[in-house]
């Protein structure tokens, strides 16, 4: 009876905070209940429970319930708890299916914010085959090998391409009526954004180090390897975030 005391009463509290988290009849996304939410996960080192949560919140008949539901996944993933991805996955690709339908700015928001999570679940998936992110961006592998030093940058610039252009995106519409809660979005995404350039910034001191290498040891002779080319045409490049 104690035992089942207990459970229900730790189910009330994490749907309590997962409301309050959650809340469509208020415009601000308040740090401390974010902050409350997210203490609950990681205390359990689980964020599969969430997910069941989430899914019972009016995610398809209130976008501000499901744009501040997608922040709340951020963080879990950016904590790099234990989830489920295959449900996740199909969570995100519901959200995506419904808000394409509905013609507005902050509909399309809530779409591109979906797909952001997506790339983000693909960067941590652990069955890829050629190593994977943490929620902070480490990589589980090493990459002494200039094809694989590539391969994962080239993966992190992918994402950045997702990431850059919907934080200019929520910076652009804080005149609109969901400004509040925009502006609570881009710390998150601020956040994020710190720590995709610290990951970026590793992977390209050490692409230097490796054409530095190369240059040095006579490969340039030879005939430039094809990682070389690569790497010299990715240094050269310029950011294109802006749509």
């Amino acid at each position: 009876v104690k035992c089942s005391l207990g459970v229900n009463v730790q189910e009330k509290n994490r749907s309590r905070l997962v409301l309050k988290a959650t809340d469509h009849q208020s415009d601000m996304l308040r740090a401390e209940e974010l902050k409350r939410l997210l203490l609950e996960v990681r205390d359990a080192q689980d964020g599969r429970w969430l997910l069941g949560k989430l899914r019972e919140r009016p995610v398809f008949s209130h976008r501000i319930c499901a744009f501040k539901c997608l922040v709340v996944l951020q963080r879990v993933l950016q904590s790099d708890l234990a989830m489920d991805w295959s449900q996740l996955g199909a969570f995100l690709e519901s959200l995506i299916h419904h808000w394409t339908q509905v013609e507005s700015n902050s509909c399309q928001l809530l779409v591109d914010y979906s797909r952001l999570l997506q790339s983000k679940m693909e960067l941590m998936d652990p069955d890829s085959g050629c190593g994977k992110f943490s929620g902070t961006f480490s990589f589980s592998r090493s990459v002494a090998e200039p094809s694989d030093l590539l391969q994962a940058l080239a993966m992190l610039l992918n994402y950045s391409e997702k990431l850059m252009p919907l934080a200019l995106d929520l910076t652009q519409l804080n005149p609109s009526p969901y400004g509040r809660l925009y502006l609570g979005a881009i710390v998150v995404l601020l956040d994020e954004a710190w720590q995709l350039l610290c990951a970026v910034s590793v992977f390209v001191r050490d692409l230097l180090w490796q054409v530095h290498a190369a240059a040095k040891f006579g490969a340039r002779d030879v005939g430039e390897p094809p990682w070389l080319q690569l790497a010299l045409h990715l240094l050269q490049a310029q950011p294109r975030f802006v749509k």
